[in-house]
């Protein structure tokens, strides 16, 4: 979530505490509930999390329901070990009871999905209402190009190409992130209502990402 605070910052940090507070209240609107997501949240101290929790009691004394979600590297374990063991479970209740870990892309209804959130979910850039396939491929797009339809033919490319050590570990988002970035590349200048993906340079993409550590 951005605020887009944009007016002057209070220099002390109790000031800047009832700024943010101020601010997190008005985005709460007539729902009063906030979802506070906070990416790369391995790089959090006690003292941090300490902060976070004060600011959401505040909100949670003024009538706001916040839900908060963390996103981090597996470094995020520790973390939440260290919390327990420094005689922080609070923070380690509060914030991280539950620990979902992301298995990585093991199978073709896996890597469909994420084609479907290229093709439906997302929006860049943010307020254009294009989602990335529309944004990159726009006459292939209005021709009905979508790589969700493609998703079976990458996944057996995928299957028989990476070892199946990998695949069983599940591939990384970075990797599938990577290998459809690249097709992107690949088919920037084709973009055309009949446009659609060659199995074969799929194949060389994949056998490239391999080289590169996949």
């Amino acid at each position: 979530m951005s605020i887009r605070y944009v007016h002057k910052v209070d220099i002390t940090l109790a000031g800047k505490r009832d700024q943010v507070n101020r601010a997190l209240l008005a985005l709460s609107g007539e729902a009063r509930h906030l979802f506070i997501l906070i990416d790369e949240a391995q790089e959090f101290n006690n003292r941090e999390f300490g902060w976070l929790k004060a600011v959401i009691n505040s909100l949670s004394r003024a009538g706001v329901k916040v839900t908060t979600v963390l996103f981090g590297q597996r470094e995020l374990k520790q973390r939440r070990e260290e919390l327990y063991r420094d005689g922080r479970s609070d923070l380690g209740v509060r914030f991280m009871k539950t620990v979902y870990q992301f298995l990585g892309c093991r199978k073709e209804e896996d890597f469909l999905a994420i084609c479907e959130a290229v093709d439906r979910k997302s929006e860049f850039p943010v307020g254009s209402q294009l989602t990335y396939t529309q944004l990159l491929f726009p006459k292939a797009f209005d021709g009905g190009f979508r790589f969700a339809n493609h998703a079976g033919m990458m996944w057996e490319v995928v299957r028989r190409t990476v070892p199946s050590v990998k695949l069983r570990n599940g591939l990384a988002m970075e990797a599938v992130a990577s290998i459809l970035a690249e097709a992107a590349i690949a088919f920037k200048d084709r973009d055309a209502k009949d446009m659609t993906l060659s199995e074969t340079i799929i194949e060389e993409i994949v056998i490239q990402k391999l080289k590169e550590g996949l």
